[in-house]
């Protein structure tokens, strides 16, 4: 998975355990990280869609508006 709100750099120097710290941070910050798709009231998938400004590496993607 990538973290998109890392940049490259953050992403690659992070490493595995370090990305896994990541995400548990944002988690305990309360940020918003995706949406869970239930059926039957299991989880069955994933999709981050975090808030665009936490989003360092979205600046330099083509079409971001920026």
């Amino acid at each position: 998975m990538r973290l998109l709100r890392l940049t490259g750099p953050e992403f690659e120097q992070a490493g595995k355990d370090g990305r896994k710290a990541h995400v548990r941070d944002e988690v305990t910050a309360g940020k918003p990280l995706g949406l869970l798709a239930l059926a039957d009231d299991e989880p069955v998938g994933w999709v981050a869609v975090p808030p665009r400004l936490d989003n360092p590496r979205l600046a330099t993607r083509p079409g971001s508006g920026r």
